[in-house]
């Protein structure tokens, strides 16, 4: 087989000939074939190669393209640092952008998966499924006299009901025959690296024209937006729904687990490029999962679309260290008022050398959600939710910035100390609600405002598994309430806590709180303090540990005394049931400077 040929030339963006430019996954930087670049034999990654072989075989002459691997040169720091402020400019100013998935025989029954995109995705589509209110997927799952199946124009009718048989059919293991397959292939289509690449974020999000190739086969934009959409809200439909109602509208049998499918990489991706630019905090937020072989690049490769950027005053420099790197960017955030930052606080660090423990390691793969998502609207500035008030009227704090230019100095924060860990309970186990929310029944027995109150003890049990708040619906991440709170230990009905199970609130028809509880779990365990509260934290948590409000943030975090000076080590984040909307801050209330190291 020849080898794929290349020659470069140079010119400035503005008078550029029209280009593609490629937007790809590296792949395995050990698997490396050759071509040739300008005469000379160069070797690249196995997936750039088969891309560019892709590109060359679907055209009849040459074709003017931009590649980062080709183009850049790596070993060149200084180019690179040059190259990646422009990277936004070339991809925004190519006439399309190629979204190079891979080939076919990587994912076992990948046709099936995308005939199902093509099909489902352009119907969805064509309907406007979920573009009005009377479209909605939920509400045509699960009409009522609030929002009938009829609501929808009557000519569309049909073609709505039949849109919804087919797809709860093919989502249906019991009415599928090949289901067990169509759900593997669609999560190995969502698996490929492509959807977890941080430097396709920009160029995906940038794009005015974009074509999705894998092996063979292309689809559209918009079909794959829309099948996406479908899967995820049909998921959330399942979690929603109660098996009886299920049941009863589709003749479904086994409504124990919903679909297998994880859309949220790929829906980040499209939820950015609706967005236009957003702050870098919520990008970093958004984009946690998403990998890069250089770690700097967990942050360069997100500023071409942060549009706080230049405010933050970030710009790519390679010839900084990682940990320098992430530690100017947390300094920056801090700043600026972004203290959910410490919810990415991971302790011990096992990554960079010599980075604060108030410095999110992006490199490392985060082991718990945050407490609070980070929500945003179309080109506004994004906000946190669930709305919780910790810190109450007290407002944003005066920072001590330090003037030092040492890059690793300590960060000096306004608190208010509330309250000592007095007793920590288990960690999160995988499907562990049982011994969670038991956990919390045995701290309970030893915090003074719940010993002799059931009501007040039922409701901190489930406010703290839960961190006080559901799964987000939406463009909203609602908080807890306390009719929710009866159901769900009605739901329970008498069981001892140690006995239940997600099936427990499965078939009780309160399925996402099954899941917002592993959410609200993974990484946590269950603490009581010396002023009698009950929380969840960071699973490091221990003993001794003291329970902060930062003067400004929205929930507790947890610090760590050190022995040898007088410091702090942050562990990161807390839900303290009885401190989420200012009840520990009052007239009287201490505010001191607390250094953390």
């Amino acid at each position: 087989m020849s080898l794929v040929k290349c020659s470069t030339i140079l010119v400035a963006i503005k008078e550029a000939p029209p280009y593609v430019a490629l937007s790809y996954a590296w792949g395995d930087p050990s698997v490396t074939k050759e071509v040739l670049l300008d005469e000379k034999r160069v070797e690249v990654t196995a997936s750039l190669e088969s891309a560019l072989r892709h590109l060359k075989n679907s055209v009849d002459s040459s074709l003017a393209l931009w590649v980062d691997y080709l183009c850049i040169d790596q070993g060149n720091e200084v180019e690179k640092a040059q190259q990646v402020s422009h990277m936004r400019d070339i991809y925004a100013t190519a006439s399309r952008v190629v979204v190079w998935l891979g080939v076919q025989e990587t994912i076992q029954d990948i046709g099936l998966a995308i005939d199902w995109i093509d099909h489902f995705g352009d119907r969805a589509h064509r309907l406007g499924i979920g573009r009005t209110p009377a479209r909605v997927l939920r509400k045509l799952l699960s009409p009522t006299d609030d929002h009938p199946s009829g609501a929808v124009e009557e000519l569309d009718q049909r073609d709505i009901s039949d849109f919804v048989e087919s797809l709860t059919t093919s989502l249906d293991a019991s009415r599928n025959p090949h289901y067990e397959r169509l759900m593997a292939a669609l999560q190995g289509f969502l698996s490929v690296a492509y959807w977890r690449r941080i430097w396709v974020v920009q160029e995906f999000t940038v794009a005015t024209s974009h074509e999705f190739i894998c092996g063979s086969r292309s689809f559209d934009f918009m079909c794959l937006h829309y099948a996406l959409r479908v899967l995820r809200n049909f998921k959330y439909w399942q979690l929603t729904t109660t098996a009886t109602e299920v049941s009863q509208q589709h003749h479904l049998i086994d409504h124990k687990t919903a679909i297998p499918i994880d859309t949220r990489c790929a829906m980040s991706l499209f939820k950015t490029y609706h967005d236009g630019k957003s702050d870098l905090m919520l990008l970093l937020s958004r984009f946690t999962h998403f990998k890069s072989s250089d770690p700097r690049d967990r942050i360069f490769a997100l500023l071409g679309i942060a549009g706080d950027a230049g405010e933050l005053g970030i710009v790519p420099d390679y010839t900084k260290t990682c940990a320098q790197v992430y530690t100017e960017a947390a300094r920056a955030l801090v700043e600026h008022g972004f203290f959910d930052i410490f919810s990415y606080c991971i302790y011990p660090h096992i990554g960079p050398q010599n980075m604060q423990s108030w410095v999110p390691d992006w490199s490392r793969v985060q082991t718990r959600y945050p407490l609070q998502e980070r929500i945003t609207k179309v080109h506004k500035s994004s906000w946190l939710q669930p709305d919780f008030h910790a810190s109450k009227h007290l407002g944003q704090p005066t920072l001590h910035l330090d003037k030092t230019g040492i890059w690793n100095t300590a960060l000096q924060l306004q608190t208010i100390e509330v309250c000592t860990v007095t007793a920590v309970g288990s960690p999160w186990e995988t499907e562990g609600h049982g011994k969670w929310l038991h956990s919390l029944q045995v701290l309970a027995m030893f915090a003074s405002p719940y010993t002799c109150d059931h009501d007040k003890t039922t409701h901190a049990i489930w406010s703290t598994a839960l961190a006080g708040q559901q799964l987000r619906k939406e463009d909203t991440k609602p908080r807890i309430s306390a009719e929710t709170i009866v159901e769900l230990d009605r739901a329970v009905g008498g069981k001892c806590l140690s006995n239940v199970t997600s099936s427990t609130l499965v078939n009780a028809g309160m399925a996402s709180f099954a899941e917002a509880m592993q959410v609200v779990g993974h990484g946590r365990r269950t603490f009581s303090t010396s002023t009698g509260k009950l929380g969840c934290g960071p699973q490091e948590i221990q003993v001794g540990d003291v329970i902060v409000i930062v003067t400004g943030a929205q929930v507790p975090c947890v610090v760590r005394k050190r022995t040898d000076i007088d410091r702090y080590l942050m562990l990161g984040e807390a839900y303290v049931h009885g401190y989420m909307d200012g009840e520990a801050v009052d007239s009287d209330a201490i505010i001191d400077s607390l250094l953390l190291c």
